[in-house]
This record gives structure tokens, C-alpha cells and sequence, in this order.
């Protein structure tokens, strides 16, 4: 049996490994379910004696189940943790980089362990996340236990010596390609090409780009042809406008968010209200992201800074009272809840650097669907020769192009 604490060190719940496997036992390892107290999206196993470590050495292990966690921290490296065997979540992600913004990563080898964890290495990528792929050499162990088991020193090597993901992902399209074959050339472009756009950093993104070009023989404005082409695929629908009226009734709480940026925007509220000082309101400008009001827990963001501004700190109180009185489910004690699970282990500086570090990860991803709409918009508007409409769009993406 394994104890999974939280990153305050409180236990939420268990896993078992299962001694004599039957067809009834449904897998090796069997978990806690899901509960109010054990989210297994925002819990990262051994996170809570992993923490400083991390810190100190601005790098975070992460390695595949508790096993793997155990046998490095008594081999003494200390930054390891694990998602305990399911995807690793944007939550997470949120919660690691409060320590490191560096991930190495180990996993299986095979496709499966692999396939596994490449979603999680993208969602970690996009929040700007540098990762590293930790290779065990072959016939040295399967996993980090194992190796450790076999030559602790090999393990200590492989984590050192990790590559940056790209390189590794290009080692792995390039692999047993014939160049010399154009449809092998466009399989390795296909494969790549939705790695490198969801680079964060403008530079290296563009590195990477013209690294491919190279290595494929093309021009680099050919593959940037092709990024348009992802793009376009991947854009999302339109975000609706709020409604602009004074008069409109606030539109009730619900239980969870619905989408990443509800998710930010919660966190950013979170860390607010733990804050109390609420400092980090003042840093709020959403007069050019209408779409805040479109979010579920825009009324209790509203009377946030209607309280900061009045009082000039935030009083949960008379939050409470407010809500009560709107017969609406409070969801504020469950957010308070949420953010002291999270978030207390943050100093007052730290806690304002995480609202702030939120909030500018909110306004970018806002920034990027209104661009995206936009761009739609354009588009649309010289099939129909309208330019009017057409300086409007501009105009506008010039002003969210300053932000």
C-alpha cells in the first residue's frame, strides 16, 4: 500500500499494488477513486518531499509510478515525482512550475509508453514547460527502479545527460527514413510540424523550424505554408461576445470550469482570495478581454474588485453574504478549500507572483482565441469585399498585438 499526499503532505488517499493478479483484479494497481478530497488531475505523488529539492536543483524528475519515486529518493535524488500512471494534466503542470519551469521525463520505451505521455509533454510545452527525455541505455533496466537496482550510476547519467525533447522527437522521425523519397519527407513534416507550432518561445520555435527545413531539403517558407495550414486546423470556434449591457443579469455559478481558461481564471482567483491583500487586482485590465464575462465565476471577480477598490483588501465575509443573498451556490468556500490546499505553502510575494504569472498565462490564451476569431473574421470579410469590416478586424488585431 502506498499513502498519496497532497503537496502539503496530507494524505488523500491510497494505492495498492496487487500481489496475485486474477481477471477480477483489474490491473496491477488499485486506486482511490475519484473523491472531493483526491483530485488525481491537481495530485503529483511525492510532490510534497520532492518540493525543495526541486527548487534547489530548478529541475523536476518525472518518472512513471511510486515505485520509480521511492527507489530515487532513497538512492538520494530527491526532485522525482510521478503522475501515478495517468496522463499528466494542465493542472499539474500549473502546480509544478510554481517550482521549476524544467521537466526531465522518463517512460517506457515502447509505443504504448510513449503514445501515453506525448499529450502530457504537449500540454506541458504550450505553458512554456522545457523538457528533457531521460533514455535509460538498452539492457540497463526498464525503469528507474530497476536501473537503480542494477547501477545506480547509470540512472544518475541518463537523468544528467537528458535530451531536449525536440531533439529527441526529431531522432525518432528521422529514424529509418529514406530522404530520397518525398512521401517519407512529408510523413516526417507531418510528424513534426505539430510539435514546433505549439513552441511557446517565438525563437526557438523558430529554430526548430528551420532546423527541419534543412534536414528535409526545403525552403523554410514551404514549411511555414504548411504551419498555416495546422493552424487553420487546429483553430478553435469563435468566442461569443458578452453581452455589453449594464442591465444583464450575472449569470449564475457552476461547479467546475468548462474550459483551460476557466481553469486559469479560477486559479487566478484562488490565489487572490488566499492573498486577502488582493494586490495583484490591481494589475487587471480586461476592458480588452470582454470574454471574462463570459466565465462562471465572473460575478465573484467583479465584486473582488469592487471590494479591493473600495476597502483595499478582500473581506471573504462579506463575499459570502453576497452570495447568500443572490440564492446562489456558494461556491466560495470551495474555492477558499481548493486554494489552501494548493497555495498555502506561498508566501505573501510568492502568492502574488503566482495570481500575476496566472492572470498573464490567462490574458495570452485569451489574446490567442480572440487572434485566431479574428483571423477567421478577415477572412471572411475579403470573400465578401467588405472593407470596412475588413480595417475594423485590423485595427483590432493591432490593438491586441500591443498588449
Amino acid at each position: 500500500m502506498f499513502p498519496i499526499w497532497d503537496v502539503h503532505g496530507n494524505v488523500v488517499g491510497f494505492t495498492g499494488r496487487v500481489l496475485v493478479e486474477t481477471e477480477k483484479s483489474g490491473g496491477k494497481y488499485v486506486n482511490t477513486p475519484q473523491t472531493p478530497v483526491y483530485d488525481k488531475s491537481r495530485v503529483v505523488f511525492g510532490l510534497n518531499k520532492a518540493k525543495q529539492d526541486i527548487r534547489k536543483k530548478d529541475v523536476v524528475v518525472m518518472v512513471e509510478g511510486q515505485m520509480d519515486v521511492i527507489a530515487c529518493h532513497q538512492a538520494g535524488m530527491k526532485n522525482v515525482v510521478a503522475t501515478s500512471g495517468t496522463a499528466l494534466t494542465s493542472e499539474q503542470i500549473i502546480l509544478l512550475k510554481r517550482y521549476s519551469s524544467n521537466m526531465n521525463m522518463a517512460f517506457d520505451a515502447d509505443d504504448a509508453g510513449i503514445n501515453a505521455v506525448d499529450r502530457g509533454i504537449d500540454l506541458a510545452v504550450v505553458q512554456g514547460m522545457h523538457i528533457r527525455v531521460i533514455e535509460i541505455p538498452e539492457g540497463k533496466g526498464k525503469d528507474p527502479d530497476e536501473c537503480l537496482k542494477t547501477n545506480p550510476d547509470v540512472w544518475f547519467d541518463a537523468v544528467k545527460n537528458a535530451s531536449p525533447v525536440m531533439n529527441w522527437r526529431f531522432s525518432r522521425a528521422f529514424a529509418g527514413k529514406n530522404l530520397s523519397d518525398p512521401i517519407e519527407k512529408q510523413k516526417i513534416v507531418d510528424k513534426l510540424l505539430p510539435k514546433i507550432v505549439i513552441i511557446s518561445y517565438a525563437v526557438e520555435r523558430d529554430h526548430w523550424l528551420q532546423q527541419l527545413a534543412s534536414r528535409v531539403g526545403v525552403d523554410t517558407n514551404i514549411l511555414r505554408e504548411d504551419l498555416k495550414r495546422i493552424e487553420k486546423k487546429a483553430s478553435p470556434a469563435p468566442m461569443v461576445q458578452a453581452p455589453t449591457s449594464v442591465f444583464s443579469p450575472p449569470k449564475p455559478l457552476v461547479k467546475k470550469p468548462v474550459s483551460r481558461q476557466e481553469q486559469l481564471f479560477e486559479r487566478y482567483l484562488m490565489a487572490v482570495l488566499v492573498s486577502r491583500e488582493g494586490g495583484s487586482l490591481e494589475h487587471v485590465q480586461d476592458q480588452r478581454f470582454p470574454q471574462f464575462q463570459e466565465f462562471a465565476l465572473y460575478p465573484l471577480y467583479e465584486k473582488l474588485k469592487v471590494q479591493y477598490t473600495s476597502v483595499r483588501s478582500i473581506q471573504t465575509d462579506q463575499l459570502r453574504e453576497f452570495f447568500e443573498k443572490q440564492d446562489e451556490e456558494n461556491l466560495l468556500d470551495i474555492l477558499m478549500m481548493k486554494a489552501h490546499l494548493e497555495l498555502d505553502d506561498l508566501d505573501t510575494k510568492a502568492m502574488k507572483s503566482e495570481a500575476e504569472e496566472t492572470l498573464s498565462v490567462l490574458h495570452e490564451a485569451l489574446r490567442q482565441v480572440r487572434l485566431k476569431s479574428l483571423e477567421l473574421a478577415l477572412r471572411q470579410a475579403e470573400a465578401e469585399k467588405n472593407p470596412e469590416h475588413m480595417q475594423a478586424i485590423l485595427h483590432e488585431v493591432q490593438e491586441l498585438n500591443t498588449i
